[in-house]
């Protein structure tokens, strides 16, 4: 086994606050291992950039972006990827409000982190929208869940023109799946897309079940 160093946010965890099916950390890896978003949700939601330095085999903290939120506990991010100058965070909501999917894109001109695109739940009542987030095609893919939905589904926006345009969705509508996209993995061309998600089939005990869809956003499917 090969070496590691471990990397710790800068703050402690408050973990006496309730919250609902939510993780106190995440993070995720650029394609080629560089680089890496490590997400830290105390007083306040933080996102560690760290890059791998070669020479001294170790990751270095670049920067750090504080992820603006509401300042109840109603709303609370869920779920990062990161790819190479552009970062999606889902926030998702405890209570009657929409969730949505932030897009943070770096430019390297001012060397910063830019005021985030917006993407908004397409339902209505949508505040699990942005359970979890994953990017591919260099970050003009993204697939962003609603497993709490009634159906639950996962949706596909690509970058268009500059906009980010809704491509097709999965829809689940089976009895027996809950929690469908509760976790994604897409393929780095974004041709497959790995859904997680809680399968009681085989008996009426709940067990973690995986599928892997073919994706062509051409033709929204």
């Amino acid at each position: 086994m090969g070496s590691f160093n471990v990397l710790r946010a800068d703050s402690t965890f408050d973990h006496s606050t309730e919250y609902t099916d939510t993780s106190f950390a995440n993070f995720d890896f650029t394609s080629d291992g560089s680089k890496l978003a490590y997400l830290s949700r105390d007083d306040s939601t933080r996102i560690y950039l760290y890059e791998y330095n070669y020479q001294s085999s170790e990751w270095a903290l670049d920067r750090t972006l504080t992820i603006s939120y509401g300042e109840d506990d109603t709303e609370y991010v869920s779920d990062i990827a990161y790819v190479n100058g552009r970062i999606a965070v889902g926030h998702e909501y405890a209570d009657a409000s929409n969730g949505r999917v932030d897009i943070y894109d770096y430019n390297s001109t001012s060397d910063t982190w830019g005021t985030p695109t917006e993407i908004s739940s397409p339902v209505s009542n949508g505040q699990y929208f942005g359970v979890s987030v994953e990017l591919a095609r260099k970050g003009n893919l993204v697939a962003i869940s609603y497993p709490l939905s009634d159906p639950q589904q996962i949706y596909f926006f690509e970058l268009v023109s500059n906009t980010w345009t809704q491509r097709g969705s999965i829809t689940n509508s089976s009895d027996t799946v809950s929690r469908f996209g509760y976790f994604l993995k897409f393929t780095s061309d974004g041709s497959r897309l790995g859904v997680i998600y809680t399968d009681t089939t085989i008996d009426s005990n709940a067990y973690n079940a995986l599928s892997v869809y073919n994706v062509d956003v051409a033709n929204n499917t």
